[in-house]
């Protein structure tokens, strides 16, 4: 489709970008364990969000769990002496 575009109109067509290399996909991921955003990060890397999410599939499932398990831990209890 997008061929299609391009030759019927090349002056609205989007630019094609080049293929994301290893050190690129290895950027995003590292800004992804780093906390950031997938929108930020795909901007910063002049990607779609959603590619981004391709990309970091498991690291986006890693933080997902991790802040899965620190809601689920108990809260402290001050009703022992223990505690203090």
């Amino acid at each position: 489709m997008e061929k299609i575009a391009r030759r019927l109109f090349p002056k609205h067509a989007p630019a094609q970008r080049a293929p994301i290399t290893e050190d690129e996909k290895a950027a995003m991921r590292a800004d992804i364990l780093k906390g950031e955003i997938i929108e930020d990060v795909a901007q910063k890397h002049g990607v779609k969000p959603f590619r981004v999410g391709q990309i970091c599939r498991a690291e986006i499932a890693r933080r997902r769990d991790a802040f899965q398990n620190e809601a689920e831990a108990p809260a402290p209890s001050f009703d022992s002496e223990a505690a203090f």
